[in-house]
């Protein structure tokens, strides 16, 4: 079977657990399905607070480190058999965390700025695949986006790496029926070391996973219908784009629009794998497919 990627943003994964992993298991019941999670809302802000704190040299984070801890421990506790599992990873990447922070103040290394900002998807993830488990009634495994998505430059902000990323992902994919969970806005070096792919990094993650396996499509779910052709917020005239060329779609990234992340268009392009934006609050509405030119005309055509 072929794989379908689907990614999910922090509004979805906290407010609408559920829904997503509906979504995500009718998927499954027809392609092997990969789903990459953003962190929690919020919880990439506090991180980045954090960062720039253990930078000036604070040394008491330790009642913010508990507050994310709680967090998701919080919602842990409402997977009932689940949460044994999510805690003690939550716990082993809180560690993580604490290292990575105390390094940033003694140190302010790059790379452990990248580990710091990273945790908020990978103390995500399982709470997404222990919720995905019990809608879906199957096993799900959650990979570590180094194992998959490689990258290269700056630790902050890294470049995706499609052919390298293809090699990496089909070996560690290989006889995997899914689903998995992938953290989002992460990669890994050549080495292993993770690595940032920018805010809003997540569509990047989706997009590049997509194109690496040959998804038949990507899908990224939020919490707006599609793209419009304004922002629906300052112009109530704005309409829906049914489809949108990746040209097109870039420059409406580019111009502001919130929908797609601008830099995840590009391995999509390379592929010629098609994007839907789609709304986890309204799946019924048929949201934005963007892709090939020859994709967008029939799409408009119907």
């Amino acid at each position: 079977m072929s794989w379908r990627v689907l990614k999910f943003g922090g509004t979805s994964v906290t407010a609408a657990p559920l829904a997503a992993a509906g979504i995500v298991a009718a998927a499954a019941r027809e392609r092997r399905v990969a789903v990459v999670v953003s962190a929690l809302a919020g919880v990439t802000d506090r991180l980045v607070a954090l960062v720039g704190r253990a930078r000036a040299g604070a040394a008491d984070l330790d009642d913010d480190l508990a507050a994310i801890g709680e967090l998701h421990r919080e919602r842990a506790r409402r997977l009932n058999g689940a949460a044994a599992l999510c805690r003690s990873r939550f716990e082993s990447e809180l560690r993580s965390l604490r290292a990575a922070l105390a390094e940033v103040r003694e140190t302010g290394s790059p790379h452990a700025i990248a580990r710091a900002l990273a945790a908020g998807e990978r103390l995500s993830a399982p709470l997404f695949a222990a919720t995905l488990e019990a809608v879906a009634g199957r096993p799900v495994e959650v990979i570590d986006a180094t194992e998959l998505l490689v990258a290269a430059g700056s630790p902050e902000e890294a470049a995706p790496q499609l052919e390298a990323t293809r090699q990496r992902s089909r070996l560690r994919l290989a006889g995997c029926l899914g689903p998995v969970v992938v953290p989002g806005f992460y990669a890994g070096a050549g080495d292993g070391a993770p690595l940032l792919l920018g805010r809003g990094g997540s569509d990047t993650s989706a997009t590049l996973l997509g194109a690496a396996l040959a998804a038949d499509r990507v899908e990224i779910w939020t919490d707006v219908d599609g793209a419009y052709d304004r922002d629906p917020r300052r112009f109530p005239e704005a309409r829906l784009c049914p489809a949108l060329d990746f040209a097109a779609a870039e420059a409406l990234a580019r111009s502001g629009a919130k929908v797609l992340h601008a830099q995840a268009i590009a391995p999509a392009r390379a592929a010629g794998t098609p994007i839907h934006l789609r709304n986890t609050f309204r799946p019924e509405a048929p949201g934005t497919v963007v892709g090939p030119r020859e994709t967008v005309a029939v799409r408009k055509a119907a």
